[in-house]
């Protein structure tokens, strides 16, 4: 297909001629990709269900901000704990949610209702009603689910009784096409969570941040076609003392169809063409760009990093903005609970006979976004275990079995703490009390417990050294120096024991422990030390 090729003259006198020869803007179809609202403009001004539309499907980040959301909420799903526990009603419920396709059409329900500020969800019933448009009568099944939003709905009959609860509440849904066909009010879940200035429409989550995200759309745009008609540059030609008409005819022999540049400029030499304000000034649009991007996190409730898609380890404090955006996942989590809620209510009258006006109490539990690193895990373990060996000193071994669901044990009914209290007491031989106990916090054994064989073993080295110091076989510095190795060895053995415990715990191998847990070792080595040497000054030596 032949270029179109666009002349422009842009002086009357034998100057030159600037011409377009590109298929992307010439032609007498416009090809720009930019779409202003169909409303009343760019800013300020309302906007359409299409001019939303377009938005999602052309920018990433409305993309991120309506789909996005929409599966992070129902990716992991979520279990129900009936109260009393009915293991055989929770596996008939969710098998029929899987058989009807229920996380996929949730997805689309959340997408649609953050996208156009409500969806209806319908259900497809077997009952005694002739037509959609009739009230469910007699439900026997649920066979279907639909996602209907407002570009599938025409129309929405609203109540108008004065004496009913649902005034002003929709009645019918009007669908496009098949002949205005009417769905009733109770053959659906009706979603909007951000209600504002309407009963049952709620606010786009794109609509506080619209202007922003077709602003950055016109920067993209603009730099876009930058690159395009002058990143490359474009031919400069002069004929020598050419009038216009030669240049014209120059220009019309074809020689300059083929050029990839966008444009080129065909002058004589009197005459010159200059771009003010493009050569050495480009404008940066990063800083311009952060305005809006900080806009739009604040007006979706998104960490900015999150909307960028900050790979991980490569932002600073990503772990807290992930924390921050799984938070907020779990708030929208909450909100949709009551559509659930109602699916589920509908789904155990319908298949599973359930009495409507007596329905089993449930809960709703939704499984975790955010899910820590096994180094967390092994902190939290190691805390918790803490913990216990402390409330120990006041409960028995079978009150805290039964916290954790562990069976009673025959010889559980004692209290450790009263235990290790009546213990009889020992310290290291030669050694006075309080030297630092060999165990981390949680796992350490009190100064009047028998200590371990290490310990006792480590006691014995260290009071050979200062043995060896008094009767001047070894130096004071070296002693400190053996001392600091023999403490090392202990501590050594000391964290095995701990990776080994949380292993059994955790149920998995850990390369090694967390960083928190290792600062705990040094400084119980530099304890250890620090007596030693205090030892050794108290002795004179």
């Amino acid at each position: 297909m032949k270029k179109t090729i666009v002349k422009r003259v842009y002086s009357r006198q034998p100057a030159g001629v600037l011409v377009r020869g590109d298929t992307l803007l010439s032609g007498s179809k416009s090809n720009s990709t930019i779409r202003t609202p169909r409303g009343k403009g760019l800013f300020g001004g309302e906007l359409e269900d299409q001019d939303l539309l377009f938005g999602v499907k052309r920018e990433p980040i409305a993309y991120r901000i309506v789909y996005g959301v929409a599966l992070d909420v129902w990716d992991n799903w979520f279990k129900i704990e009936f109260d009393p526990k009915n293991d055989d009603l929770v596996a008939d419920v969710m098998d029929k949610l899987e058989t009807l396709h229920a996380k996929d059409r949730l997805v689309q329900l959340a997408a649609f209702e953050r996208l156009f500020g409500w969806a209806a969800l319908v259900l497809k019933y077997t009952d005694t009603g002739d037509t959609l448009e009739d009230p469910v009568g007699e439900p026997k099944d649920i066979t279907d689910l639909a996602v209907y939003s407002a570009i599938d709905v025409t129309g929405i009959e609203e109540d108008k009784d004065p004496d009913s609860e649902r005034l002003g509440l929709p009645e019918k849904y009007v669908l496009k096409g098949a002949g205005g066909k009417r769905i009733h009010f109770s053959r659906t879940i009706h979603a909007a969570t951000r209600l504002l200035d309407h009963p049952y429409k709620g606010l786009s989550a794109l609509s506080p941040v619209y202007d922003d995200l077709m602003a950055i759309r016109y920067s993209r745009w603009g730099a876009a076609l930058t690159m395009i008609r002058y990143g490359s540059g474009f031919p400069d030609v002069t004929l020598q003392g050419a009038t216009l008409g030669k240049i014209n005819e120059f220009i019309d022999s074809g020689q300059f169809e083929n050029l990839n540049a966008m444009k080129y400029f065909v002058h004589n030499e009197k005459q010159t063409l200059e771009f003010k304000g493009v050569s050495g000034h480009e404008l940066d649009p990063r800083k311009y760009y952060q305005i809006l991007s900080e806009s739009i996190a604040a007006g979706s409730f998104i960490p900015e990093p999150i909307l960028r898609g900050a790979q991980a380890g490569a932002l600073t404090g990503s772990e807290v903005n992930e924390r921050e955006y799984f938070k907020f996942i779990s708030d929208q989590q909450s909100k949709y609970e009551p559509y659930l809620r109602q699916l589920i209510n509908k789904i155990m009258v319908a298949c599973f006979s359930e009495d409507p006006e007596n329905l089993p109490q449930y809960t709703i539990v939704f499984e975790p976004s955010f899910e820590l690193t096994d180094d967390e895990k092994a902190t939290v373990e190691l805390k918790r275990a803490q913990t216990q060996e402390i409330r120990s000193n006041w409960l028995t071994v079978n009150e805290l079995r039964k916290e954790e669901g562990l069976p009673k044990l025959k010889d559980g009914d004692i209290c450790i703490g009263l235990e290790k209290a009546s213990a009889p007491k020992t310290s290291p031989p030669g050694l006075p009390p309080g030297l630092p106990p060999g165990l981390p916090p949680g796992l350490k054994l009190e100064s009047d417990q028998d200590l371990s064989d290490s310990e006792k073993k480590l006691f014995k080295l260290l009071e050979a050294l200062l043995q060896d110091v008094k009767q001047g076989k070894l130096s004071r510095d070296d002693s400190l120096t053996s001392a600091g190795l023999l403490i090392e060895e202990h501590l050594n053995r000391m964290k095995k024991l701990v990776q080994l415990q949380l292993e059994s715990k955790l149920g998995k191998p850990l390369s090694s422990l967390s960083p928190e847990q290792e600062r705990t070792f040094v400084s119980m080595k530099k304890r250890y030390l620090d007596n030693f040497d205090k030892i050794l000054s108290d002795a004179n030596l």
